[in-house]
């Protein structure tokens, strides 16, 4: 059946069924939505974004790695030549090298493996409730499988390519030269600085992609909701049908005497100065959010506009319990009970949406599913009832005095740490009606928390593979740069023998360095560009391209790449030339 079809048999079962049982089916909808979409939500992009983050670290592995093999493999060029002149062929000998890079990443992996063990239980563990199936992750067959094929083909990535060129070169001159003097290639110093500045610019990558989210997190968690978080307990009630239903209907005057014993028990509480009723609670807290059609009418009470926004039942007291401020005409009142006139709130959204450019107070609202039209009497601020990345949608209010409902979420405003007072808060729950207790007893700070869980998460483990990669990466440099110097020794012996200073030493070290590193930070910056926008989804008031971001992270690169470059400098210019001209 088509999506389309479905959805409309759907509302035409809703429509059914709210005829038929009106008090427990009336002003419900039904919206079909993608399972997948519901199910995984965002997550599937963050988990995405989680496994790029591995994969550039394995890059920079596989660049440090083969960086190593290039050194070891001039370090070794006597070696192979021996065994060349001793009749190995170069096939035998670059299968030698291969076999000792593979041998050498399957014992990695093996150490990888049982540490990914650890790791894997500790995310079970402390990871994010809402990330999908989280309590189903375990090493299992697959996992060891996928962990020995990638060990193998890291082994031959890191390890191919240096041991071809090593068996490339003239062994036969390395044996006759008898390690006397030999240097480096060309190439081989080529190969190894273009893997150094890979390295830097995977890590720039990184930490751009690890630094935006940081700052679209901190955005979120400082994003305005509409209402104040601090010193506010959410609580829950779900009232039995046995008590309160009698028929097929909920009995508003029970339901209402109810809802006054518990308001008043609750406000009776030391430290309680307000408590406030709805029907959910925000950030996903929980509770019945029902999306419904409205239509503002026009001044004349006919037409006008149709709205989709989400139908709220409060008390009088939940505006001022949350602290949502009043932006036209007045709150609710006592006074608006089943016996006077049908009344409702809305916020600036759907007062943008429904009258544009007229006031909405005094005006009239047609609720689906109700005979007639509900008049305007306040206009209160938007409040985000999801996740604090999602923009306000436009919230219908009713008094709970005329529109009476079987689920009721409390908000109580307390004058000290509200996580103090929740156990006292459930005893007085059951105190009022033992039928009736409380559940979901949070702060609305542990709420907010709950909703960034899995974004702090995502944010937390990139930093870690950020800050992993930048350590390789300069330790990367840092190796590059010894061993030059370490090769070198002879020449800044003469150089120093015949004048020159140990700071232009140091310079000469530096400048070789310094091209390496802005080589990298330069490339690094242009592919954070594009990661950027590969993982906008995932940012929140923040650009791609945000320069501070972009700055800080050069900077984070650059200063201490630049001090992995100055301690081989330095040891350049303490080289004491008699001995370096002796070796």
């Amino acid at each position: 059946m088509p999506r389309r079809q479905a959805q409309e048999r759907l509302r035409q079962i809703c429509r059914g069924l709210a005829e038929a049982h009106p008090a427990s089916n009336k002003d419900w909808s039904v919206d079909l939505a993608d399972l997948k979409k519901s199910l995984v939500g965002d997550s599937e992009t963050q988990l995405l974004v989680l496994s790029g983050s591995v994969f550039f670290v394995l890059l920079i592995v596989c660049a440090n790695v083969a960086a190593l093999y290039v050194v070891r493999g001039t370090a070794r060029q006597r070696e192979l030549s021996i065994r060349a002149s001793l009749g190995a062929s170069r096939v035998r000998i670059l299968r030698q090298l291969v076999t000792e890079s593979a041998v050498i990443a399957v014992l990695a992996a093996g150490l990888g493996t049982a540490l990914a063990a650890g790791a894997v239980s500790l995310i079970r563990e402390h990871g994010p409730r809402d990330l999908p199936r989280l309590e189903e992750i375990q090493m299992d067959a697959r996992a060891l499988l996928f962990a020995a094929g990638l060990a193998l083909f890291v082994g031959l990535l890191s390890g191919v390519a240096p041991a071809a060129q090593s068996v490339g070169r003239d062994l036969q001159t390395g044996m006759r030269s008898g390690g006397r003097g030999m240097t480096e290639g060309s190439r081989s110093s080529r190969t190894r600085a273009a893997l150094v500045s890979a390295e830097v610019a995977l890590a720039v990558m990184l930490l751009s992609g690890s630094a935006l989210l940081a700052k679209s997190f901190w955005s979120l968690a400082h994003e305005d909701l509409g209402f104040r978080t601090d010193h506010l307990l959410t609580l829950f009630v779900s009232m039995p049908s046995t008590k309160f239903l009698v028929g097929d209907k909920y009995q508003g005057g029970k339901v209402e005497q109810y809802i006054d014993r518990l308001v008043t028990a609750l406000r009776s509480l030391p430290g309680v100065s307000n408590v406030g009723v709805g029907m959910y609670a925000p950030l996903s807290g929980g509770g019945y959010q029902i999306w419904q059609q409205f239509r503002a009418l026009s001044d004349q009470g006919r037409g006008g506009q149709s709205v989709n926004g989400i139908n709220q039942v409060v008390t009088p007291e939940y505006f001022a319990a949350l602290g949502v401020p009043l932006r036209r005409g007045r709150l609710f009142t006592s006074a608006d009970n089943s016996g006077s006139p049908a009344v409702v709130l809305i916020n600036e959204a759907f007062a943008r949406v429904g009258f544009v450019d007229t006031n909405p107070v005094g005006r009239l609202v047609m609720l689906e599913g109700e005979p007639k039209p509900r008049e305007i009497v306040g206009v209160v601020g938007n409040m985000k009832p999801g996740l604090p990345s999602e923009p306000a949608p436009p919230q219908v209010y009713l008094p709970e005095a005329q529109h009476p409902v079987p689920m009721l979420a409390l908000f109580l405003r307390t004058r000290q740490d509200p996580e103090l007072l929740a156990k006292a808060v459930q005893r007085r729950v059951l105190e009022v009606d033992a039928g009736v207790p409380a559940y979901r007893v949070r702060s609305a700070e542990e709420l907010v928390s709950r909703s960034l869980a899995t974004k702090r998460f995502v944010m937390q483990v990139m930093a870690g593979f950020a800050g992993l990669s930048v350590a390789l990466a300069l330790i990367g440099l840092y190796g590059v740069l010894a061993y030059s110097v370490a090769q070198r020794t002879q020449e800044f012996g003469v150089r120093l023998a015949l004048g020159a200073g140990p700071a232009q030493v140091v310079a000469l070290v530096a400048r070789q360095g310094l091209a390496l590193v802005l080589a990298g930070v330069g490339g690094g910056l242009l592919g954070a560009i594009a990661l950027a926008k590969a993982m906008s989804s995932l940012l929140y008031r923040v650009s791609p391209r945000d320069p501070a971001v972009l700055t800080m992270v050069a900077a984070a690169v650059f200063i201490p790449a630049m001090l992995s470059c100055w301690i081989p400098a330095r040891r350049a210019a303490t080289v004491d030339p008699a001995v370096a001209l002796r070796e």
